[in-house]
């Protein structure tokens, strides 16, 4: 079973603090008209106006000293922290049955998210509070969400099954699916998992080669392909996003060599099939560890489950990459498929994390992408 160069010249980033007083960074960019790729080359200049506000719901607003805000392919939501002025303690603490949310908008991207933790800090006759937490869907997670037992008692879905685990005594949660992997027919009995709601997404995710991500500001959960293309495909995949040497920095590089499988039996038990995947055209004569996993009982979670695995090997780096939040690209989030040019050589992965830090007037965010050589 199978699993299956544009010139963008130079350009020059700096922060510069205009008359009235605001900051700007100035800087050249466009993007190339008949491509389903965002470059950021130079063409002529714009300003960009770094802008980071904190508001209760009702827009009050928050003033924030210091935010910073991540997330990753094995993290469903942002966690995030920020500094506030200690006279904001009664609007953000947490009252007897619900928790605080605020709304974070960076640079015109909104991120909806939950106060989990205050703490105070006094010193020099002024008081500070360290505030942090999670997005929206933390109301799905422990300690706020309960555990329960979840079943299949009729045939359905992998994707029926997570939308009737998103209910409460039968009744939806108001949380929809954003599906982007192949569904796959579960027999009646074979779903069965004790835990909360969102790891019971989870645990469906993971059985389809698949991640959790929830949405920034909806009551949306997507469920994403580990593995959307597979490395060896890269080359001839369009990127997402295209950036130029000036305008990324490098911060660091992890090399890492993963054993060179090209095979993997997905095996499902008494009750479920026994599949091997095999990158093709490679004879699958290096075969990674069977996975064991009851909801095997389908091609097509056998196919997707088999790309996970023989999509995570060979040599690897994995590399950190500090930029500004522009206008063209915003959040640069895990899932997106990136080209970036670095002293003459072009390397293309994917975004598997982002962190976003502001401490006035800078506003940065690092991705973290895996490549492939």
């Amino acid at each position: 079973m199978d699993p299956e160069n544009p010139d963008d010249g130079g350009i020059t980033l700096q922060f510069c603090r205009e008359q009235d007083g605001t900051t700007v960074l100035r800087f050249g960019c466009c993007k190339t008209p008949d491509s389903d790729t965002l470059i950021i080359p130079v063409r002529e200049e714009y300003y960009v106006l770094n802008t980071v506000t904190l508001a209760l719901l009702d827009g009050t607003p928050l003033p924030a000293a210091e935010f910073s805000a991540s997330i990753d392919v094995d993290s469903w939501t942002w966690s995030w922290s920020a500094r506030l002025p200690g006279n904001v303690l009664p609007l953000i603490a947490p009252g007897s049955s619900n928790r605080t949310e605020i709304l974070a908008t960076l640079n015109g991207e909104p991120l909806r998210l939950t106060v989990a933790t205050i703490q105070r800090d006094r010193r020099f006759g002024e008081a500070w509070l360290r505030v942090s937490g999670r997005g929206r869907a933390d109301v799905l997670a422990e300690p706020v969400a309960p555990v329960m037992a979840f079943n299949n008692p009729s045939e359905r879905t992998a994707q029926q099954c997570l939308n009737d685990a998103l209910t409460t005594n039968g009744v939806p949660l108001g949380w929809t699916l954003d599906w982007q992997i192949e569904d796959w027919l579960v027999p009646a009995g074979l779903w069965s998992h004790s835990g909360t709601w969102i790891s019971a997404a989870t645990r469906i995710a993971e059985a389809g080669g698949a991640y959790v991500q929830a949405h920034d500001t909806d009551q949306v959960l997507r469920i994403l392909p580990r593995y959307p293309t597979l490395p060896w495909h890269w080359a001839t995949t369009t990127p997402d996003v295209q950036l130029p040497e000036d305008v990324v920095e490098v911060e660091g590089i992890e090399w890492l060599e993963r054993p060179d499988y090209n095979a993997v039996w997905i095996h499902g038990g008494d009750q479920g099939r026994a599949d091997q995947i095999v990158r093709a055209g490679s004879g699958g004569n290096h075969p990674a560890p069977t996975v064991v996993d009851t909801l095997a009982s389908d091609p097509a979670m056998t196919r997707q489950r088999g790309a996970a695995v023989l999509g995570d090997t060979g040599k690897q780096a994995r590399i950190s990459l500090r930029l500004p939040v522009l206008p063209e690209t915003g959040l640069i989030r895990p899932g997106q498929f990136i080209e970036y040019h670095e002293q003459g050589q072009t390397h293309r992965g994917l975004v598997r994390s982002l962190s976003v830090r502001h401490a006035f007037p800078e506003l940065w965010q690092t991705i973290g992408v895996e490549t492939h050589e």
